[in-house]
């Protein structure tokens, strides 16, 4: 068996890569992977997928998407808050009414809807909640 190789997509053509230099690996959420024998060289082959660009997140790397994992309210769950970048302010994605009903206390942070709406993450979570959260982008 040969030496098993990597390629990237780089608008539309396929890039030769060494997959063992994470400076390489593209970050995204990857969704799919696909194994066979595509060239018919007796090998298995790997095709992995991540996110395309038709989505609502258009995360960057000063502005990437993140999700903040941890108890919230002390129930002995924890909770996963999934943000993303809106106009340049980082925001929670779940909707007010999901929210509260995993983490009861926002219900009084934000009694309506218009000020749920208006808050960035900083708002809707104090800076003690996300410092005990794990993050990942």
């Amino acid at each position: 068996m040969g030496k098993s190789k990597s390629f990237l997509n780089q608008n539309g053509q396929l890039k030769e890569s060494d997959f063992g230099q994470t400076d390489l690996i593209p970050l995204g959420w990857w969704c799919s992977i696909i194994l066979g024998d595509f060239d018919q060289d007796g090998d298995e082959d790997f095709i992995i997928g991540n996110m395309g660009e038709n989505q609502l997140f258009k995360p960057n790397p000063d502005q990437a998407a993140k999700v903040y994992y941890s108890d919230f309210d002390k129930n002995g769950t924890a909770e996963p808050i999934i943000t993303y970048y809106n106009q340049g302010t980082e925001v929670v994605k779940m909707p007010r009414d999901l929210l509260i009903s995993q983490i009861p206390v926002i219900k009084k942070r934000f009694p309506n809807y218009k000020s749920y709406a208006k808050a960035s993450l900083r708002e809707t979570f104090r800076e003690d909640e996300l410092a005990q959260a794990v993050e990942k982008k």
